[in-house]
């Protein structure tokens, strides 16, 4: 193995930082469809994003998960 400066692989891109977060995830279609139902329902109260450091107002997402319990 060596060393390199290929990224990680991304599942979205962080396209705004101030005043407020904004990210682009792809998923399915049959993912993003359950996941809306159950915000829609209120169901999900939690989300937890992994994610570059941003430069100049944008950078990857590495993963996303939505949840309705606090993850410990």
């Amino acid at each position: 193995m060596r060393v390199g400066t290929a990224r990680p692989a991304a599942c979205g891109s962080i396209i705004r930082v101030k005043p407020e977060l904004h990210a682009v995830i792809s998923w399915p279609q049959g993912e993003f469809d359950r996941l809306w139902s159950l915000a829609l329902a209120g169901h999900l109260k939690f989300a937890h994003m992994a994610f570059t450091q941003p430069h100049y107002n944008s950078g990857l997402v590495m993963s996303a998960s939505f949840r309705n319990e606090l993850e410990e």
